[in-house]
């Protein structure tokens, strides 16, 4: 969750972003969990903001609830990642939600 905190909320240049990517795809690829039961960091909603449809794809692929919210660490607290990419014009987002099953 740090590397989808720090992608989606930080300000990384081009070089920190990409070995973000590289570093969630190796997690997806192992099989770490999306969604952690208890945790404070709703990751799907956050990389819809982010408009990377890539990274939505892999997360939803990897098990992500479509229907997780924003948690109270953030200012769109209750928001879904269908809300947040909807508001941030992010249409291909959108639609790789809505085909996941997300309303």
């Amino acid at each position: 969750s740090y590397s989808v905190l720090k992608l989606c909320i930080g300000d990384p240049d081009p070089e920190e972003a990409r070995d973000l990517l590289e570093q969630i795809d190796l997690l997806l690829s192992k099989g770490a969990l999306v969604d952690v039961p208890g945790s404070r960091v709703a990751p799907l909603p956050m990389v819809a903001r982010s408009g990377r449809v890539g990274l939505v794809k892999a997360f939803i692929a990897s098990g992500a609830n479509v229907s997780a919210v924003l948690t109270d660490i953030d200012e769109d607290v209750g928001k879904t990642a269908l809300e947040v990419a909807r508001e941030a014009g992010h249409h291909d987002v959108e639609a790789a939600l809505m085909d996941a099953g997300a309303e």
